[in-house]
């Protein structure tokens, strides 16, 4: 049996958690801090997550200062800005930096939170070069074949170096 991906969702509002969390509880283990110093000790201590989907105006310690340094805590974990109070600098500064795989504004849609976090999860895969797809077995199991018969005698590459 395939675990289901884990998502870390970070928000000051316990309110916005739980809905999260009973959302997307049927496709991912979801975990919830309620702020940044909470989300980067469940990164170091209950990690590996595949993606975090923080706010960004949280006392204490903003989102784009928490995913700045979930980078570095846990950097294939893929980050989403989750927002309805960031400026236009705010975004362009955090997106830049290359802290986020998404920037998406509150009230989401239902199915563009969950696209967002198939797309993130999806990244995370290519990135750790883990998937369960069948198709993905395949393809490993086509190239390790295709590159055993390379290394053979019976290889046309193998002819051209003898």
């Amino acid at each position: 049996m395939t675990s289901l991906p884990r998502v870390l969702c970070v928000d000051d509002e316990p309110m916005l958690l739980a809905a999260l969390k009973t959302s997307l509880h049927r496709r991912y283990d979801v975990t919830t801090a309620e702020g940044g110093l909470e989300a980067l000790h469940l990164l170091r201590e209950r990690g590996p997550f595949t993606v975090v989907i923080s706010d960004f105006r949280m006392p204490g310690m903003d989102g784009a200062r928490f995913l700045a340094r979930a980078r570095d805590v846990a950097p294939d974990t893929v980050r989403i800005l989750l927002t309805g109070q960031a400026g236009l600098e705010d975004a362009i500064e955090v997106v830049n930096q290359g802290y986020i795989f998404r920037f998406l504004t509150k009230p989401c849609p239902p199915q563009v939170l969950l696209a967002a976090i198939e797309n993130a999860v999806d990244q995370a895969r290519l990135a750790t070069g883990s998937s369960s797809s069948a198709s993905s077995k395949r393809c490993r199991v086509s190239c390790s074949t295709l590159s055993g018969w390379l290394r053979s005698e019976r290889s046309p590459a193998r002819w051209a170096t003898n």
